[in-house]
């Protein structure tokens, strides 16, 4: 559900969803299961559109930079 969140949710939702998967990620068994679930390309885009912070923050985690 975060991920769809994140992919298909409104600007406030996919922020929400960004900083909830952050301090998920920081479990490694979570990381792997965040990024199979397809949340690198829209953490990604919310960088680039330019919600940074979260989005820079879950991606950090993740191990994309």
């Amino acid at each position: 559900p975060l991920v769809a969140l994140l992919r298909d949710g409104d600007a406030s939702g996919k922020r929400m969803a960004a900083g909830v998967l952050g301090p998920l990620a920081v479990n490694s068994t979570n990381k792997v299961e965040i990024a199979g679930a397809g949340a690198n390309e829209p953490l990604m885009a919310l960088r680039r559109d330019g919600d940074t912070a979260q989005a820079a923050l879950a991606l950090q985690k993740v191990g994309v930079t």
